[in-house]
Formats: C-alpha cells, structure tokens, sequence
C-alpha cells in the first residue's frame, strides 16, 4: 500500500494542534502469535533481519562524495563500489534503492514473535478526530527490519530514524507508520530499540 511520508526530500519542523488526553496507545492489540502469522509479510517472509547501514549522505560535501580517508570518490558507479566493499551485505529494495548493511542480524522465532507483537498490537486504542504530527526533525534513518524471502530478496521493509523519532514501512500503513507524530505512542520506539539491542545491533541504536 502506498503512503504519504512526511519527510522525503527535507529536514523541518511541525507543530500542530492535538488533543493529546484523547489519545490511547499501548498494547490494545489481541492478535496471537498464529494470527499474526498469517498477516503480511509475516506470512510469507523466510527470513527477518535487523540491519543498521551508513546513509550516502554521510559521504556527501556538497555536490561531491569522498571516502573514509577524504578521498574523492568521482562518480555514482565508484561510490556503490566502494559502499558495496565496506559493507557487511547488501540489499536491493523493490524500487531499486539498497541499503548497504553495516551490521546484520538474523531474528530467532522468539524475536520474530517479539516484532509481530509490537507491529499489530501495539495501536491507537482512542483516536481523535483531527490528530496530526506534533513534531519531525531531519529524517536520517540508520536502521531498518528487512523481510526476506528464499532468495533473500527484500520483500517489505521497515526504515527507522530513531533520532527524530520517524518510520517508513512499505507493507502496511495501519502499523509503525500510523504511530508517528502522536506523543502517546513514542514508546513504540523505545521497545523498538531494545529489540535492536537483543540482537548486537549498534549502530543507530547506541552509536552514530
């Protein structure tokens, strides 16, 4: 399903009215494990991985790009080949993009069980009539949960900015996605985070 995200192409700010005591999140949800099993792309997904990945833009002065030593890296091809050599794994996305995986962790039964619990039962219990964003800040996203299937390609993923507290899914719009912005929900992110944790993941998560 498409979605509308807030911040693509730049860092802002935005406040907006919300009536905040009408808001209810927290673990509302009662699907079980075997229903939520059933619901993409837990249904369908061989594999679940957690990765943290370095954004382009931290190689970027300007209109140029150079490497770790300050080297000038001339074009896009080389920029990929010199990512592609230093990261741990590379994974192409459905539009193409890739994430070059710095860190790379595979999800047991129990965390799987663990992510699916936070996706779809985690909600908004109470939702407001008008309830909009209270706040974004410059969205770079350091982390994400990639769902693979035999070939590990990526069939539906999850891009996480932990810094200013943002998500962009392209499976579902009813779960991570619908929770940001609504201060009632910003613990989402906290018990995101210790799931990263469980698995080793660092970077994005207790390192920039």
């Amino acid at each position: 399903m498409n979605k509308i995200f807030l911040l693509i192409l730049f860092c802002s700010n935005f406040i907006f009215s919300q009536q905040e005591d009408e808001v209810e999140c927290g673990w509302y949800g009662k699907k079980t494990v075997e229903e939520r099993n059933q619901i993409f792309p837990f249904n369908t997904a061989k594999k679940v991985v957690y990765i943290s990945f370095e954004s382009i833009d931290d190689y970027r002065e300007g209109n140029s790009f150079f490497d770790h030593k300050g080297k000038l890296i001339n074009n896009d091809s080389l920029l990929d080949e010199y990512l592609t050599k230093n990261s741990k794994k590379v994974f192409i996305l459905k539009n193409g993009n890739k994430y070059y995986g710095k860190e790379v962790e595979k999800l047991n039964t129990k965390q799987i069980n663990n992510l699916s619990n936070l996706a779809f039962n985690f909600i908004i219990k109470k939702r407001p009539e008008i309830m909009m964003i209270y706040q974004a800040g410059c969205y770079t996203p350091r982390n994400a949960i990639l769902f693979l299937d035999n070939e590990e390609k990526v069939i539906a993923h999850t891009e996480i900015c932990f810094e200013c507290r943002q998500f962009y899914s392209d499976w579902d719009e009813k779960t991570f996605d619908s929770l940001v912005g609504v201060e009632a929900c910003d613990d989402v992110f906290m018990i995101l985070k210790d799931l990263f944790k469980t698995t080793g993941i660092k970077y994005g998560i207790i390192e920039r």
